[in-house]
């Protein structure tokens, strides 16, 4: 008996394990299904639910959000600043000659006088061993806006002293063909500082002439210079021409110089003549009045330093009144032809050219100092 309710007890067990473990009909050799816990994987292909995304946030309880981006910044840039633009200036031209020093329309005049450097005793072939070739070619073509007249020398009839009209400035204008006179250097540098202006030389010296001795009131030599300088003035106004002097080239003392009394009386005797021909031409006077230029001698003649130191006084006593130092200016008389009283060929150009600075420096209506 005790055997058999074992028997039957085993039997309601396994019954009921078998009850509970498998659902009828199903395969009691198979494996039971797994319960699915994960959630399952999404399709990349799909959105995501709305659902799906309320659950999330339901528990997480912070909505996602996308990453914020910030703008990418342009980096900054200092504020163009236009440049400073300097107001236009019209360049300063200074007029080659002052407003009112000459007057328009009228013949501007400069007078040559005095003795033998300024009537011309430079040999033209010992330029030529020394110019330069260009500056030999300008002299001989000559310069048609620079017209002389020239009356020079003892010979009234010797024609190579007399011009026979105003011709182009030249070589060849001295005391005889061969030779020239400060003009020559004088019509270059006029020339080169006031391009298309025109000039009137009027050139009566004479050679070995003195103040003490040749020009005081009423001497003969002093009246046949005034005449043949009005001749000059007469052939501009018989041309239809209003001359009008501005200039008063002076080459002159070496014969004062020879005498301790003549050259003590220099600045008087200069004084006297100035103030008669300043008297003389005064109608014919440019607007701020002639300007008197004056050169010194060469250290040849024995009292030079007295009439230089006169020369230089005068200088100093009145406006428009220049000197021209020729010791310091270098200008020579030893190196050609064996003549010491005359400047040589080179030294007469510089002449010339020096009398221009002079020039330049009053019609600019500047003073020596």
């Amino acid at each position: 008996m005790r055997k058999t309710l074992c028997v039957v007890s085993w039997l309601l067990v396994l019954c009921c394990l078998v009850g509970c473990g498998a659902p009828a009909g199903s395969d009691p050799t198979q494996a039971p299904t797994q319960l699915i816990t994960e959630v399952p994987t999404e399709d990349p292909t799909e959105e995501p639910s709305a659902t799906l995304e309320a659950t999330t946030e339901a528990s997480t309880g912070t909505p996602t959000q996308e990453p914020t981006k910030e703008p990418i910044k342009e980096p900054t840039k200092a504020p163009t600043k236009a440049p400073t633009v300097a107001p236009t200036v019209e360049p300063t031209v200074e007029p080659l000659i002052k407003d009112g020093m000459l007057t328009p329309g009228k013949a501007h005049v400069i007078l040559l006088m005095g003795q033998s450097n300024m009537v011309g005793r430079a040999q033209i072939k010992y330029l030529e061993q020394t110019a330069f070739a260009k500056e030999l070619a300008e002299y001989r073509a000559g310069y048609e806006n620079i017209q002389i007249y020239y009356h020079i020398d003892h010979q009234n009839s010797d024609p190579t002293n007399i011009a026979s009209g105003f011709v182009p400035v030249t070589l060849g204008q001295g005391s005889t063909t061969a030779q020239f006179g400060p003009e020559v250097g004088l019509a270059e540098y006029l020339n080169k500082a006031f391009p298309g202006e025109k000039f009137y030389l009027i050139k009566c010296a004479w050679s070995g002439s003195g103040i003490a001795n040749n020009y005081t009131a009423g001497n003969s030599l002093y009246t046949e210079v005034l005449r043949r300088t009005n001749i000059g003035i007469n052939l501009l106004k018989n041309a239809g021409l209003d001359p009008e002097i501005f200039a008063f080239c002076w080459m002159q003392g070496e014969t004062d110089a020879m005498t301790k009394s003549q050259a003590d009386n220099y600045l008087a005797n200069q004084t006297d003549l100035m103030n008669r021909w300043l008297k003389l031409y005064k109608k014919m006077a440019a607007p701020k009045g002639i300007a008197f230029i004056d050169a010194g001698i060469s250290e040849q003649w024995t009292y030079y330093k007295t009439v230089n130191a006169a020369k230089v006084t005068f200088q100093t006593q009145g406006t428009n009144r220049y000197y021209i130092d020729t010791i310091a200016n270098g200008l020579t008389t030893l190196y050609e032809n064996n003549d010491k009283s005359h400047y040589d060929s080179q030294s007469k150009i510089k002449l010339g050219r020096l009398y221009g600075q002079m020039i330049e420096m009053y019609l600019k209506g500047q003073q020596q100092q």
